[in-house]
């Protein structure tokens, strides 16, 4: 069974993380849309703070599609 799983393993991880990208990607799409980021601009936010909320928003999308395969495995 372990040798199997260590397979598998794998191959969970990618189509996690393809959902996980497509949200993201989905998101971004969005905002483009929306114009978003020149609405935020326009308030006074500088282009780090986006960036910076994007990356946290992203790295915590994988970190729970992450947490939650391997709790699963295990």
């Amino acid at each position: 069974f372990m040798l199997t799983l260590n397979r598998c393993f794998p191959i969970f991880m990618v189509l996690a993380w393809i959902y996980s990208v497509s949200m993201i990607v989905k998101s971004i799409v969005l905002e483009k849309e929306m114009r978003l980021k020149e609405t935020l601009k326009a308030m006074g936010v500088s282009n780090g703070v986006i960036w910076y909320t994007w990356f946290i928003d992203s790295f915590l999308m994988m970190t729970a599609s992450t947490a939650l395969l391997t709790a699963i495995i295990m």
